[in-house]
């Protein structure tokens, strides 16, 4: 799911809606990384060190999140696509 407004390459986290980009790291694995809205800038932290559902991503499939990051985002009250 991407990010309305013509913001090329940001993206949105399933689970919490929050605006980040991807990059790879040094093993070659992409990583979800945050995107400040406010100063429209790329930054270095990790989007795991702030999700507030990151500890629902660890341990499962990458196949079995869609349906779980739904019920997330509607438990938190959160933004979701229905």
């Amino acid at each position: 799911m991407g990010f309305p407004g013509g913001m090329d390459g940001i993206a949105r986290c399933r689970s919490c809606a929050a605006p980040i980009w991807w990059r790879k790291n040094p093993s070659g694995k992409a990583q979800p990384m945050d995107f400040d809205l406010a100063t429209m800038t790329r930054t270095e932290t990790p989007h795991h060190a702030t999700c507030p559902m990151a500890k629902e991503w660890r341990g499962r499939t990458r196949h079995a999140q869609p349906e779980r990051a739904t019920e997330l985002r509607r438990l938190h009250g959160l933004p979701f696509d229905p």
